[in-house]
C-alpha cells in the first residue's frame, strides 16, 4: 500500500485480505451532521475526508460564463485554477450519482451478476455525441460540510484492490472491480465509470454474499468482508455498514467554516489543495506501521493466472488490463479471492509472509546502483566495480565457472529469498506464485548483470591487449564497450520499470511537492515525467484522467 508506486503503475489486477486495527481513527466528509447508516466512504487520512466536508458555496455568474466557453474574461492561470475547482467540485460530489434512484441502506440486497449486455447510460454531452462526464447533482444553496470522525469497533476485515482502484475512468484503473469482482461487461458504455455509488452498492453487496452462512468455510456469526481499500489521492475505504453494531464508533463531527468564517485567511480552498497534496505525498512511501495490516499470502492477482493482460491502447502498453480476457477466466479469479476469503479473512493468527520485505530488499539493493550505471559517467573499470560489488558475493574465485557460471546466478537469484523458504510447508497457492515471480524478477536481475559483467571483462581484455599492441583505437574500444554495457543496463530497467526510477527527490523548495498523476488531478507530463511543483504548477495539471472539462456547475 504505497502511494508512489500504486499511482505510477494505476491499473492494478490483485486482491489482498488487510485489517484495520481496532482502535484506528477513520475519516468521513458530508454535507450532514448525522451518522450515517448504510454504506459509505471513509479516508485514512483527515486531509483526504476535510475535501469532502469543506463547506459548499455555489460558484458565482463569473465561473459559470467559464464554463460556458469564454475563457477570454480570464489570465491563463486564472483558467486553469477555475479547471482545477470544477474537477475537484465533480471530485467532491461525484459519490452522489446513483443517489437518486437508490438510497444507502443497511439491508443490502443480495449479490447478482449484471446482465451481459452493454448498457447506455445517460451522459452529459453535445448533440454531436461527444461524451463528458456525467454531472453529480452539484447544490444550488450554500451547504454546510462536515467532518466525521469513527473509531474501530474491533479490527476490520477489508480487500484491499491495488492500483488506483478509486480513479473513476476509463484507462483501466477500476478493470479489476468492475470485470473481475463485479462481472460487469467489458462493452458496457465508458461513462459507465462515474456511478461509483452504484460500484459500491455492488462491492457491498458482494461482500455480504462472502459473508453469507451459505458460504462454504464462512460462519453466519463472523463477518467475512467489512469493506474495501481503494487508491486515489490518498487511501479510502469503502464501509459497508456504519450503522451502530457495525463496526465503528462516531467519535466526534465537527463543522467545516464558509469563506467568510476563517479569519481573513487568503483563497482557504487553494491553501487546502496544496496541504492535501503534501499529505498524500507524506504516504509515498507507505502508510505508517500498523495503520493497515496486509495479508501478503492471501494476494490473489490476475498477474498469476495465464489470461490475456494486454492493453487494447498501444499508448498504454505499460498498463495492464483485463478486458480481453474471458469471461470465465475473470470469475475464476474471483471465485479464488472468494476461497481465500472463507480460509482468511479475520484470521490473523495464520501465517502470513511478508513478501513487501522480500521486494523491498531486492529493490534497495539493485534500484541506486542500476540508476548509477545507467546515468553515470563511468568508464568500464567503473562499471565493473559497482558491479563486482552487487556480484562477488556470490561468486567463488579464481574460476571462471564459480563466477559467473549456474551456480552464482542461482545464488544470487535467491539470495533475498532465504527467509521466505524456511516455512513453504505453510504456504498458500498465492505464496508460490509470488515466490516464483520474485525469483524470476531476481534472477533476471542477476543474469543481467552476470552478462553485463562478462561483457565489461571481455571489453577490459582486449583494450589491454590493443594498449599492449600500441594500437591508437584502445580509447575508443573502451568507450564502445561502456556504452553497451549502459544499454544494457537500461534495457533491464526498461523490463523491470520499478516506480522509485520516476521519483523527484526531496524538493528544494519547500512551497513544493514531488508530483504525479493521483486522481483527480495530474496531466500526462506528471505521469511520464513527474517532477517538484508548487500550487500554481499543480492548479494546471489536468487532463490525465480524462476528465472532460470543463463543464457548467
Amino acid at each position: 500500500m504505497r502511494q508512489w508506486g500504486s499511482s505510477i503503475h494505476h491499473n492494478g489486477l490483485s486482491f489482498y485480505l488487510a485489517t484495520v486495527p481496532e482502535g484506528s481513527l477513520l475519516y468521513h466528509g458530508t454535507h450532514d451532521s448525522q451518522r450515517i447508516e448504510g454504506f459509505e466512504w471513509l479516508a485514512l487520512e483527515v486531509e483526504h475526508a476535510a475535501n469532502f466536508a469543506r463547506s459548499w458555496e455555489p460558484p458565482p455568474d463569473r465561473d459559470k460564463s467559464f464554463s460556458h466557453g469564454d475563457e477570454t474574461l480570464f489570465t491563463p492561470e486564472e483558467a486553469d485554477s477555475l479547471k482545477m475547482e470544477q474537477v475537484l467540485a465533480w471530485h467532491r460530489f461525484s459519490h452522489q450519482l446513483g443517489r437518486a434512484s437508490l438510497r444507502p441502506s443497511a439491508a443490502i440486497p443480495p449479490f447478482e451478476a449484471p446482465p451481459q449486455k452493454a448498457l447506455a447510460p445517460d451522459h452529459i454531452g453535445d448533440n454531436d455525441g461527444d461524451k463528458k462526464r456525467k454531472l453529480p447533482p452539484f447544490p444550488k444553496v450554500p451547504l454546510r460540510g462536515y467532518l466525521q470522525t469513527y473509531r474501530a469497533a474491533r479490527p476490520l476485515n477489508l480487500v484491499y484492490i491495488d492500483g488506483q482502484a478509486a480513479a473513476k475512468c476509463e484507462i483501466g484503473s477500476i478493470d479489476s472491480q468492475n470485470h473481475i469482482l463485479l462481472d460487469y461487461p467489458v462493452d458496457r458504455d465508458p461513462d459507465g465509470f462515474d456511478n461509483d455509488f452504484l460500484r459500491a452498492r455492488d462491492l457491498c453487496r458482494l461482500a455480504a454474499s462472502w459473508g453469507s452462512p451459505s458460504f462454504p468455510g464462512v460462519s453466519p456469526s463472523r463477518r467475512a468482508i467489512d469493506g474495501f481499500i481503494r487508491m486515489e489521492a490518498g487511501f479510502e475505504v469503502i464501509y459497508c455498514d456504519f450503522a451502530p453494531g457495525g463496526g465503528l464508533d462516531l467519535v466526534s463531527v465537527n463543522a467545516s467554516p464558509f469563506s467568510n468564517e476563517t479569519a481573513g485567511a487568503e483563497a482557504p480552498s487553494r491553501a487546502f489543495f496544496l496541504e492535501w497534496m503534501r499529505a498524500v505525498a507524506g504516504r509515498y512511501d507507505g502508510l505508517p506501521r500498523g495503520r493497515v495490516e496486509v495479508d501478503f499470502s492471501s494476494a490473489v492477482s490476475a498477474f498469476a493466472y495465464p489470461v490475456n493482460i494486454s492493453n487494447p491502447d498501444p499508448e498504454r502498453q505499460t498498463l495492464p488490463r483485463i478486458v480481453s480476457a474471458s469471461r470465465e477466466e475473470r470469475l475464476g479469479i474471483r471465485a479464488r479471492l472468494g476461497e481465500v476469503v472463507a480460509e482468511r479473512s479475520g484470521r490473523r493468527h495464520l501465517a502470513s509472509v511478508d513478501w513487501q520485505a522480500v521486494a523491498d530488499g531486492i529493490a534497495s539493493r539493485y534500484a541506486e546502483r542500476l540508476w548509477y550505471l545507467s546515468e553515470g559517467d563511468l568508464g568500464p573499470g567503473e562499471m565493473l566495480s559497482v558491479i563486482d560489488t552487487l556480484l562477488d558475493p556470490f561468486s567463488d574465485y579464481p574460476s571462471g565457472a564459480g563466477r559467473a557460471g549456474p551456480a552464482a546466478r542461482s545464488q544470487c537469484a535467491e539470495y533475498f529469498l532465504g527467509t521466505a523458504v524456511l516455512g513453504h510447508e505453510k504456504w498458500t497457492p498465492e505464496d508460490r506464485a509470488i515466490y516464483a515471480a520474485i525469483e524470476t524478477v531476481s534472477g533476471a536481475i542477476c543474469n543481467a548483470l552476470f552478462d553485463i559483467r562478462n561483457m565489461l571483462v571481455l571489453g577490459e581484455q582486449e583494450r589491454r591487449r590493443q594498449q599492449q599492441q600500441g594500437t591508437v583505437e584502445a580509447g575508443r574500444a573502451s568507450d564502445v564497450v561502456a556504452a553497451d554495457a549502459r544499454q544494457a543496463v537500461r534495457e533491464l530497467m526498461t523490463r523491470l520499470d520499478w516506480a522509485t526510477w520516476k521519483r523527484c527527490g526531496r524538493c528544494a523548495d519547500p512551497g513544493q511537492v514531488c508530483f504525479t498523476v493521483m486522481f483527480p488531478v495530474g496531466a500526462q507530463e506528471d505521469h511520464d515525467a513527474p517532477r517538484c511543483k508548487n500550487l500554481t504548477e499543480i492548479l494546471s495539471s489536468y487532463g490525465y484522467w480524462q476528465m472532460g472539462v470543463p463543464f457548467a456547475l
